[in-house]
């Protein structure tokens, strides 16, 4: 794993969702977003944001961090190299609000924030967690955003919640329009590939000899390129 500010990290909950980036690319699926004032379920400053979302943390605090929120975020990761998210469309740093009147002025003009896409990369400096709140700048978010003029965004509480359903279960598949603007990447943009312990590394292997698909496009890696991929493999024990 390369040293600090070198990479970002996408966490995942199963050890399923590595090899499927490895095979898809990151598909961007909805995930809720509250910038309101208040609590009003109609509220459109609640959106379901089609995204993908990187932690910016350097390798130490990124194992940390997987320790720390791995009952809600997950145990699994893959660490992208920061040059390549810095040729990537639609991939930013989020924006932490600190303050209430920037989200009152931001509030007025909602309609020219959202069109811009800019509301896609925003987020409250602080949100509730558990039985505390938590701040969310510890992650040093980067965020993979389709802007609600290129695909449907999810707009209120009310209608996201009708959309997720049930927050225990798996969050609905991405739809086919969400597919299509799969964030892709080869091999050599991939940092570090983040696994509990050194078991899942014969499924990794075993996933990579079988596998003829790698990120969206129909490809067999040759074994030069396996073994490369498995050098990349971490253990967080």
């Amino acid at each position: 794993m390369s040293s600090k500010h070198e990479f970002i990290t996408h966490l995942f909950e199963e050890f399923t969702r590595i090899t499927e980036v490895l095979s898809e690319g990151f598909v961007p699926n909805y995930h809720g977003e509250d910038l309101r004032l208040d609590t009003n379920p109609k509220d459109v400053m609640y959106m379901g944001i089609p995204m993908v979302s990187f932690a910016d943390i350097e390798a130490q605090t990124i194992l940390d961090h997987i320790n720390r929120v791995g009952k809600d975020y997950g145990s699994y990761a893959i660490s992208m190299k920061k040059e390549w998210a810095l040729r990537q469309k639609w991939l930013n740093p989020v924006w932490y609000v600190t303050d209430e009147a920037t989200l009152m002025h931001l509030h007025r003009n909602w309609k020219a924030v959202m069109e811009t896409g800019i509301s896609g990369f925003m987020k409250k400096y602080k949100s509730p967690w558990i039985d505390e709140d938590f701040h969310n700048y510890a992650e040093r978010e980067w965020r993979y955003t389709v802007p609600i003029t290129e695909v449907k965004w999810i707009l209120t509480q009310e209608a996201y919640d009708k959309w997720r359903k049930d927050p225990n279960e798996k969050r609905p598949a991405p739809t086919e329009e969400l597919i299509n603007h799969a964030l892709k990447f080869d091999i050599g943009d991939i940092d570090s590939i983040i696994v509990p312990d050194k078991t899942y590394t014969d499924e990794i292997s075993n996933f990579l000899h079988t596998t003829e698909t790698f990120s969206g496009q129909k490809r067999k890696l040759s074994e030069g390129e396996i073994n490369f991929l498995l050098g990349l493999v971490t253990t967080i024990k």
